[in-house]
């Protein structure tokens, strides 16, 4: 496995310990690295724009903007304009969907993300250990 790139951002605590990517679209986090992103998660989050995506009127997920190759979001395999429509089965187009997957992530050991880039569909997928 490999490390993404180091975040030089003083603010991110070194945010690519505990991340190792091991293809393109599979990463394996380190469980300490993912308790410490969900309490530190606004922090982190505060230059990330997340904007609902709509198609013929109905919410269809969440796309993000902001996302630096060495951020959070970034190391994570996540890039500008990306719509995030399901965490690990959750349709996240709901505030009340969303938060229902986002509290699973503290006992989670896999997590899987659909989403769409560029318009076509990618899954990232993550071992958590």
């Amino acid at each position: 496995w490999t490390s993404p790139p180091r975040c030089t951002s003083s603010h991110l605590d070194e945010p690519a310990r505990g991340v190792f990517q091991i293809t393109p679209t599979e990463y394996a986090l380190e469980r300490s690295f993912v308790d410490r992103a969900l309490d530190e998660g606004s922090e982190r989050m505060r230059l990330t724009r997340i904007v609902p995506e709509q198609h013929d009127g109905k919410v269809v997920g969440v796309s993000v903007f902001g996302i630096s190759p060495d951020s959070l979001l970034g190391m994570l395999g996540l890039q500008n304009g990306d719509t995030l429509q399901t965490i690990n089965g959750y349709d996240i187009s709901t505030p009340e969907v969303a938060l229902e997957a986002y509290a699973r992530l503290r006992t989670a050991t896999e997590l899987t993300v659909r989403l769409k880039r560029h318009g076509a569909p990618v899954t990232l997928r993550y071992h958590i250990r």
